[in-house]
């Protein structure tokens, strides 16, 4: 029943989404929405994982709104979570970010999500961007996890963004602390064609693979390359291949979605929802 439920949820959100982002996408492209389907083998025995999701932007004067929604088979289990936010420019060299979000089933969900960005631009081109953000996941189970993101993205005059960084967490009860450094690349115009890759490697503090079963302070590395191609006047494809380890299992995954209105797509984008 439970099961049900979500999937009922998912499909009437994901809906709502992508008719609200279709609007979005229409008035000259105020906005995008993007909509897909992932799934990934493990090894070790575990059964495959599957996604589907929808997510939706749109601008109205200094602010940027989202939504999103994630239906997930993974580990004998399934969930919907759900995540809103906005980001807001507070003059030529700030800007800042807040989200929400919460989940119905899938134990691997947090039950409940908050976190807040702040940004600051740099240099005569304000060409870097130094970035400082707090993400708070209570799960479903009596853990509670609390995640520090300190990152520098820098713009380059040829089309060609790099951004490196660190999360830090702390899990309790237990007190784990993890450190996570990341580095990631985007080459190409957004409106046109654009490649992206992201490798991070570090300590996790906490996750669950099973209703009775977690990982604490255990290393992981995760690699992920995508391709995103405009192939009409304001609309396109989206691919992307994950790939991730730790000691219990390997992950390898493909994701490929379409997206409708490219007018924020040069934008780079803010998601503190995800954890390493």
């Amino acid at each position: 029943m439970i099961r049900q439920r979500a999937a009922w949820t998912a499909l009437v959100a994901t809906a709502m989404l992508v008719r609200a982002g279709c609007v979005a996408a229409q008035a000259a492209s105020r906005g995008t929405v993007e909509i897909g389907y992932g799934e990934s083998r493990l090894s070790a025995g575990y059964g495959p994982w599957r996604d589907v999701y929808a997510r939706a932007q749109l601008a109205s004067g200094a602010d940027v709104w989202r939504v999103e929604a994630t239906h997930r088979r993974a580990f004998g289990d399934s969930g919907l979570f759900v995540g809103t936010g906005v980001t807001h420019v507070i003059d030529q060299s700030w800007y800042g970010s807040l989200g929400v979000g919460t989940s119905a089933g899938g134990f691997f969900f947090p039950r409940v999500y908050a976190g807040a960005a702040l940004a600051r631009k740099w240099l005569a081109r304000r060409q870097l961007v130094t970035t400082s953000a707090l993400s708070y996941y209570g799960q479903k189970d009596a853990h509670r996890d609390l995640l520090w993101t300190g990152s520098a993205i820098y713009y380059f005059a040829h089309p060609a963004i790099v951004e490196t960084g660190v999360i830090v967490g702390r899990s309790s009860p237990g007190g784990v602390v993890s450190q996570t450094p990341f580095v990631s690349a985007i080459l190409g115009r957004p409106r046109q064609r654009t490649f992206t890759a992201r490798l991070a490697a570090g300590r996790e503090a906490y996750q669950r693979i099973g209703a009775d079963r977690a990982l604490v302070a255990f290393s992981s590395q995760a690699l992920s390359v995508g391709w995103r191609e405009v192939i009409a006047a304001d609309a396109g494809i989206a691919v992307q291949l994950d790939q991730y380890r730790n000691p219990a299992y390997r992950r390898t995954g493909l994701t490929a979605g379409v997206f409708l209105g490219t007018a924020l797509l040069d934008r780079v984008p803010r998601d503190t929802t995800q954890k390493p």
